[in-house]
């Protein structure tokens, strides 16, 4: 893909490349997974109440990890 969009003229950037010097990685992250768990819990609330228990938790706890494996690295 990146070089077809080279060979169109097209201006082609990784993530890190277009956001560098715009925005603090670290503080971004800490704050997504914070708000993650903010959210999820609510979410997880709502959820109990609307279908009972299931494994909804257990995703989530998933997801969370794997964020923060992708994340942090």
């Amino acid at each position: 893909m990146r070089k077809l969009a080279k060979d169109a003229g097209v201006p082609v950037f990784a993530p890190r490349e277009f956001y560098a010097g715009r925005i603090n990685e670290g503080l971004e992250i800490t704050n997504f997974l914070r708000r993650f768990t903010t959210e999820s819990h609510g979410y997880m609330n709502a959820r109990r109440k609307k279908v009972g228990e299931d494994k909804t938790s257990d995703v989530l706890d998933w997801v969370y990890g794997y964020y923060r494996l992708v994340l942090e690295s």
